[in-house]
């Protein structure tokens, strides 16, 4: 066993796989624990294993910038992640307010440092919601998300 994960402020529940460095280095999720108080078992993290087993959390969900990320990230060649998370985000949307945790869910980078920045914020519309999985690197630099709606349609979204 490399980790055990004990909820917040570490992390709970790493659904998705990992993704390596060229420095050996571990990079993943959890779909809940950490800090963020906006969801009851936390709202999840985006953490760092390095080759040791020594665990950092890059960053914690709040909810207004995703919760439950629950597929793997994506690193690309400049040292930044990609990921999305199944809710969480804007609060406008079909998955408003009335929603736990409000939101749609979102598509986030990360870089290095573990500053988020929130790429798209779904709304439930024909953007879709819940998005499920992870991007792919092109060639050009473009991402591609293969996102699930709530009513379980493919829709392919698209972000540079």
């Amino acid at each position: 066993m490399l980790y055990r994960f004990t909820g917040s402020p570490d992390g709970a529940l790493p659904y998705a796989g990992l993704i390596g460095d060229s420095e050996g280095n571990l990079y993943g999720s959890t779909a809940e624990g950490g800090t963020g108080t906006s969801c009851s078992s936390g709202c999840g993290i985006v953490f760092k294993l390095d080759k040791t087993g020594v665990e950092t959390v890059l960053h914690n969900f709040t909810g207004v910038d995703g919760a439950f990320p629950n597929g793997s990230l994506t690193l690309d060649s400049a040292g930044n992640l990609y990921g999305t998370t199944q809710v969480g985000g804007i609060t406008t949307g079909m998955c408003g307010a009335n929603s736990y945790p409000p939101g749609c869910g979102v598509v986030f980078k990360m870089d290095a440092a573990g500053a988020e920045t929130v790429l798209h914020s779904f709304t439930g519309r024909a953007d879709g919601a819940y998005p499920a999985t992870v991007y792919s690197e092109t060639q050009q630099a473009t991402f591609t998300a293969l996102l699930l709606t709530a009513a379980l349609l493919p829709v392919l979204a698209q972000f540079v």
